[in-house]
């Protein structure tokens, strides 16, 4: 997902919602849906002390006897609550967590630009996908936008987001058992200038935020796309004493492609370029040192090879390499084995 992938570390959650997808009822089986609902909480070395999160999502796909598979997807994720070095104690009580949930404005014990504005910091997404099966494989299409406001829910930022079309083999033994494409582009975010007088909207700025300085990061790290940069790399301390994100304006290609070399040999190769723009900074002064006055270019990829040595334990080898202006030249090197325990429950079992 744009917003919501594994480039940070797991957050704690307690998480209420279905058990994979479940038939929709009164559909006849021609549908299936799966949500749900969770609280978090995020780090504590933040500008904000003690942030909750608040996540939900709801997913819909067609379950009809059809090689044609369509499916919709809604995610809305908000950070909330927690303790400002200006503001003080931030509004969240139970009618607070209502103003959240159905994104509403602040009351007068809030910060001024969340009585004008919505209530909290809130991050979405739309997906949409469709899925042809063929005799022996199968093709997809799909695209994911982003919005943190009012003009992206009204697609003033189009073509932000993320689009993306798959090949899956159904043969599992096969050179090619997968193949990836993706196009992901940040640079838009509704114009360049924010101007809410005149209903622009504008100058999005991707997972920062004007209350929530540490942004859309836990532990340093973007939450979201990788391909923006998380605030980790950069270590710079702002006049408000947090590190904020410097780059989020982004179009990027990535390919990936997986298969088995031999029976027992099975490898994965991702490749990604990335032009990398900075921000627009129309509502935020970017020191010198991350003003990017020309777009920076990034190549990066991975290779991963997976050998099974005999029955439970395999041999693994990753490399990792960056080339380019935005984050240098890096090698990293993995050797590893990895042993799964004889007669061990999968989770997927457990569910069933």
């Amino acid at each position: 997902s744009i917003i919501w992938s594994a480039n940070a570390r797991p957050m704690p959650k307690l998480d209420f919602g279905t058990a994979g997808f479940v038939e929709v009822p009164y559909t006849g089986g021609l549908f299936e849906m799966k949500g749900s609902m969770a609280h978090g909480w995020f780090e504590g070395d933040r500008y904000v002390k003690g942030v909750m999160l608040h996540q939900k999502y709801a997913a819909l796909r067609s379950s009809w006897d059809f090689p044609l598979q369509l499916y919709h997807s809604f995610y809305h994720f908000a950070q909330w609550g927690g303790q400002h070095p200006a503001h003080g104690e931030l509004p969240s009580d139970l009618s607070d967590f209502v103003k959240l949930f159905f994104v509403r404005s602040g009351g007068d014990d809030a910060p001024l630009d969340w009585q004008q504005n919505k209530f909290g910091n809130h991050i979405g997404s739309r997906n949409y996908g469709i899925d042809y099966h063929f005799t022996g494989f199968t093709l997809g299409g799909y695209h994911q936008d982003i919005f943190e406001d009012g003009s992206g829910m009204r697609r003033r930022n189009f073509p932000d987001g993320l689009w993306g079309m798959s090949f899956r083999n159904h043969n599992s033994n096969a050179l090619v058992t997968g193949f990836l494409y993706e196009y992901v582009q940040t640079t838009d975010q509704s114009g360049p200038v924010h101007d809410m007088e005149l209903e622009l909207g504008g100058d999005d700025n991707y997972f920062n935020h004007n209350v929530y300085y540490s942004g859309w990061t836990h532990h340093h790290m973007v939450i979201g796309t990788p391909l923006i940069t998380s605030p980790i790399y950069t270590r710079h301390i702002d006049q408000f004493g947090s590190m904020r994100i410097w780059n989020n304006r982004i179009k990027a290609h990535h390919v990936g492609i997986k298969g088995k070399i031999a029976p027992d040999l099975t490898y994965r190769v991702r490749f990604t370029y990335s032009k990398n723009k900075g921000l627009h900074a129309s509502t935020i002064t970017v020191p010198q040192v991350f003003k990017i006055e020309q777009p920076l270019g990034q190549w990066s990829w991975r290779t991963d090879l997976q050998y099974l040595i005999m029955p439970n334990l395999t041999s693994v080898l990753n490399v990792g390499v960056d080339r380019g202006e935005m984050y240098g030249d890096n090698v990293g090197v993995r050797v590893g084995l990895r042993y799964q325990l004889p007669g061990r429950i999968s989770a997927k079992q457990v569910v069933n």
